[in-house]
This record gives C-alpha cells, structure tokens and sequence, in this order.
C-alpha cells in the first residue's frame, strides 16, 4: 500500500485500491468484511495524506478473477500486488495468487514483497 501511494504520488498516478474477499460462511464473511473495510480505510486515509487521487474497492469472488476483471473495468494501466512476509501455506497462496493475476491479465503487473520503501 505504501509503496502504491509512493509510486503514484511520484508519478501523479490515481490508484483504485481493490480488496478482495473469497466467498465464504456468511458468519466468517461479516468478520472479514469489517476487517476488508479496515484496511481500504487506513489506505483511504495514507493516500489522501500523500494527496493522491482513489477509489476504495470490496469486493467478494475468486480473488485472481475479481483483480484482472475489475483492473480491466476500470481501465487500469496496471496492477500492484503486495505480498505480506506470510510464511507455510500462506506464502504458497499469496504467490499462487500474484502468478495467476500475472498470467491472466495483459497489463503490466508489479508484484510489491513486504514493507518495501519507496526509494
């Protein structure tokens, strides 16, 4: 997220932040959705304290199909990626997830590890 709004405040960028919820149990669903507002929250309000321009997206579905579909909606130049130092299965998904948006979309994707700086 921060190196997103580091990039786009460089280079007068507007950034769609998009989350995406794996369809689950309405139970874990409403868990996960006020934590997804979270995060779209505390991005909303990094980007607006940089003065970049956003929208806030949450979305439900297959979490590679939902990015490549909404990234070509909206007609977005590109796409970025975070991946969090996750480790075990969730490194496993995370990566599987970056792979498959790469080979299902023809933008150009930047795929961001960690909490790496803008430079």
């Amino acid at each position: 997220m921060d190196y997103a709004i580091a990039l786009a405040q460089a280079e007068r960028l507007t950034l769609d932040f998009l989350h995406v919820l794996p369809k689950l149990t309405r139970r874990h669903q409403d868990m996960d959705d006020i934590e997804g507002r979270q995060i779209l929250a505390r991005a909303e309000t990094r980007a607006a304290d940089a003065g970049v321009s956003k929208t806030m997206r949450l979305a439900h579905g297959d979490v590679t199909t939902t990015i490549a579909e909404t990234a070509l909606k909206q007609q977005c130049d590109g796409i970025i990626l975070g991946l969090r130092g996750a480790s075990g299965w969730k490194r496993l998904m995370l990566g599987d997830i970056a792979n498959a948006v790469i080979v299902s979309t023809g933008l150009p994707v930047l795929v961001v590890k960690g909490n790496m700086a803008m430079r």
